[in-house]
């Protein structure tokens, strides 16, 4: 009912360059990572509730970010560009429970916590930015669900169910520029109601129940400015059917 484990594992992302408007073309190197992980999971009650968890440490050397180069024909004095630093790390935990509430109502969560900074790096433009933050990193981040089921009669082995879920990610920057903006933390509630069984499913939902506006990152030209926020959608409410062979 309880065991642990260690994980090591490393990859590499290619290098390649990058040309943004009058800048010359500019190379960059592979990006090396090296993952630690040690973990456990372990369930109770006669495996009614299971519990798992693990930390991590993730050490980057030539992490590739984007940043920002001066350019005397862009709009705001600068254009984007992808650099290496030098080194950075990330390190952090994960916890999961599930548990069988009873035999129609099921809960989920977890919580992850990354932090994560350049250990060291020298931006061209913006200085010395080790001991910040990386680019969309979030520290913290919550998934919740609950379902409720009810088996029903009129379909062959069918059930109906409910089933609400909340997400919730705390701020992060989305790149390194002198005017790249702090977005904001956002928590996300979906409701679902259906009908399924083995061959078909049926449900009505509805996205985002508190038209929550928020931005899950940014999308820059090449004056190394925000030009637009890349946003999550706003409510939205349907039907949904699927069928199963």
């Amino acid at each position: 009912d309880f065991s642990t484990y260690f994980l090591f594992s490393t990859g590499f992302r290619p290098g390649g360059f990058t040309s943004a408007g009058t800048l010359p073309i500019t190379p960059f190197d592979e990006e090396r990572a090296k993952n630690f992980e040690i973990g456990f999971r372990s369930s109770f009650l006669e495996n009614q509730v299971q519990l798992t968890g693990s930390f991590f440490f993730i050490d980057y050397d030539d992490i590739q970010v984007v940043s920002a180069a001066p350019s005397a024909l862009a709009l705001t004095g600068f254009e984007t560009v992808i650099i290496n630093a030098d080194e950075a790390e990330s390190y952090g935990a994960e916890i999961t429970l599930a548990a069988q509430i009873t035999n129609k109502l099921t809960l989920n969560a977890s919580y992850g916590y990354n932090e994560s900074e350049f250990s060291s790096f020298v931006d061209p433009i913006l200085g010395d930015q080790t001991g910040n933050r990386l680019p969309n990193a979030p520290r913290h981040s919550v998934n919740v669900s609950a379902e409720y089921i009810e088996p029903v009669s009129f379909v062959r082995d069918g059930e109906a169910y409910f089933r609400a879920d909340y997400t919730y990610r705390s701020d992060f920057i989305s790149f390194l520029s002198p005017t790249a903006p702090v977005l904001d933390a956002y928590d996300v509630v979906d409701l679902r109601l259906g009908l399924r069984n083995e061959g078909f499913l049926v449900e009505a939902f509805v996205e985002n129940v508190f038209d929550e506006v928020y931005a899950l990152g940014t999308t820059t030209l090449i004056f190394g400015d925000v030009a637009a926020l890349e946003v999550g959608p706003t409510r939205r409410f349907g039907i949904r059917g699927e069928i199963r062979f």
